[in-house]
């Protein structure tokens, strides 16, 4: 399985302070970025990931390499050639776009590490894709501004997602699918099929199994962090940075 992070987003709601700055290498105290509380949350399957990818913008692709050399973690790192939001793919862009450079050929776990879960046991998210031999996502009860920017998801009894909507005009549930996805291998052709109007949000990646009958949820309800604007960042520092 393949680890993709999806870090080429340019986090306009956290200007000034990400005009300069990634959002994901946001400081929580003297040593600990963003980022680092999401590897820090999937240590206990390692040994299940073969490769490790990260696809940054231009503007941000320095910052992420030295991270990533100063920490060890050996990330392949992606450069998708943009230099200003105007330019942007989109989220689905870049994930096309990564697995096209970096010649991705196997189920693949997809990220967008500045929305970290603590105390979630990723093998579960492991364990419902290949139980279903389908995709698989992280879903939680979500709030109503959340979905209402976010997705909102209806699940089965078995917890197959047969509805997903990106940002609904109404709440129709109380699940809320996270940017976290495991995506089968051969559920990557459904993805290159989606039109490029819709490249913009992650969510259409849910959108577009759900319809297929191919994602399943895991079921998260612990505590995480999901840093969209300067108050959300200001709040987690606050939580977090002091132990850090």
């Amino acid at each position: 399985m393949t680890l993709l992070f999806l870090c080429a987003g340019f986090a306009t709601r956290l200007e000034p302070r990400t005009l300069t700055y990634p959002k994901h290498l946001l400081p929580f105290g003297k040593k600990k970025k963003l980022i680092d509380f999401f590897m820090d949350s999937i240590e206990n399957i390692e040994d299940q990931i073969t490769r490790k990818v990260l696809i940054t913008n231009s503007k941000y692709y320095d910052q992420f390499k030295a991270w990533n050399d100063e920490n060890g973690y050996g990330f392949e790192l992606i450069d998708d050639g943009v230099k200003s939001k105007a330019e942007k793919l989109g989220a689905i862009g870049d994930l096309l776009f990564a697995i096209e450079k970096a010649k991705i050929d196997d189920d693949i776990m997809i990220v967008s590490p500045d929305h970290v879960y603590f105390k979630y046991d990723f093998n579960d998210l492991i364990k419902v894709a290949n139980n279903h031999n389908a995709s698989s996502i992280i879903v939680d009860e979500g709030e109503e501004d959340e979905m209402l920017n976010g997705s909102c998801l209806t699940l089965t009894e078995d917890n197959q997602v047969v509805k997903f909507v990106e940002k609904p005009k109404t709440c129709f549930d109380k699940w809320h699918g996270g940017p976290t996805y495991i995506l089968k291998k051969e559920d990557i052709e459904r993805i290159k099929n989606v039109p490029k109007d819709k490249y913009d949000n992650i969510g259409t990646v849910g959108e577009t199994l759900s319809v297929a009958g191919r994602l399943y949820a895991s079921i998260f309800s612990g505590e995480l962090i999901h840093l969209t604007t300067e108050a959300d960042y200001q709040e987690a520092l606050e939580k977090y940075g002091s132990k850090n």
